[in-house]
């Protein structure tokens, strides 16, 4: 710094501040360079007091940081999931984000949560915080049903539900969509050999050969006497011996 100059001052370093921008009158107040980047005045330069003090006031909820977070606001913390996963989550014309997602829920608000996402009916939960909390135990899964489908949406651990909403997009050709359902079956139930059949549908025809194969091998080790259970034994043996499997799996589709 050259002799002469203003040394600048830290927006953080509110003693110095208070000292370097007060003026002997008192009416209005010297700006040290380098200090309010917003306001960006020449040195010497003065601004009225009330613009002064409003940008101090603005810097010192800057230097505060962000608000403490207590334990008991992790308490109401709620984590919300969606089956297919990505939806976006809407409370009341805002959105909060996309699933999966934590939701710091306030006392005394009430939330009218819409989950949507493009080829699925859209679905709404709503309640305050208490109610909210009861209702998902920490944690809120919500279950989209494919647009046309009739049903009742099933629960997050509704193994029969969940596995009529697979077949569903199964149909639909919608194998990402179904590959997600079946996951959350195999977490609830994984002896669920129908489970691992169609994750290793969804896996072949997404092109995941080897996830397939592991599926398929799953399948036969739970129902080896199940009717297809040749077939299937075909189709990953011909794999293994280098044909791919994607044709193969159309054969036993």
């Amino acid at each position: 710094m050259k002799p002469g100059e203003e040394q600048p001052l830290h927006a953080c370093s509110l003693p110095g501040l208070l000292m370097g921008i007060a003026s002997p009158s008192g009416e209005r107040l010297r700006v040290p360079s380098g200090f309010f980047p917003v306001l960006r005045p020449s040195v010497g330069k003065t601004i009225p007091r009330r613009i002064a003090v409003t940008a101090l006031a603005l810097a010192a909820a800057a230097c505060a940081g962000p608000r403490k977070v207590s334990l008991m606001d992790l308490s109401s913390d709620l984590e919300i999931r969606s089956l297919p996963t990505g939806a976006g989550v809407v409370d009341h014309g805002e959105l909060l984000g996309h699933t999966p997602l934590t939701l710091p829920l306030a006392g005394g608000k009430s939330y009218e949560l819409l989950f949507s996402m493009p080829g699925f009916t859209a679905r709404s939960v709503s309640g305050t915080r208490e109610s909210l909390m009861a209702l998902a135990g920490g944690t809120l899964g919500v279950v989209l049903l494919p647009v046309g489908m009739k049903a009742r949406p099933p629960g997050f651990d509704d193994v029969a539900g969940l596995t009529a909403v697979a077949q569903a997009l199964e149909r639909r050709g919608d194998w990402g969509g179904a590959a997600q359902f079946w996951d959350r079956v195999i977490t609830v139930a994984p002896r669920d050999a129908r489970a691992h059949r169609g994750m290793g549908s969804a896996f072949a025809k997404l092109g995941r050969d080897e996830e397939a194969v592991r599926e398929y091998e799953q399948y036969l080790f739970l129902a080896p006497d199940a009717p297809d259970a040749v077939r299937v034994r075909r189709a990953v043996d011909s794999f293994r011996g280098g044909i791919e499997l994607p044709s193969a799996d159309a054969d036993l589709k």
